[in-house]
């Protein structure tokens, strides 16, 4: 869900134009997400993404 927000308020501000433009902010957004990850483990001592559930992430997509 943070990826998606974060790349769509992204997109929103650098309103791309070409197929590039629109890798580079899916790019930031990708970035976004796994810097948001990486603080909340670092918080918290505990992984996010387990195996169990990274299962049921892939499995829906």
């Amino acid at each position: 869900m943070l990826i998606k927000a974060s790349t769509r308020d992204i997109s929103q501000a650098i309103e791309p134009k070409t197929l590039e433009d629109n890798i580079r902010v899916a790019k930031q957004g990708g970035t976004v997400m796994w810097v948001a990850r990486e603080e909340l483990e670092l918080r918290t001592g505990k992984k996010v993404i387990s195996p169990i559930n990274a299962k049921k992430v892939f499995r829906y997509r």
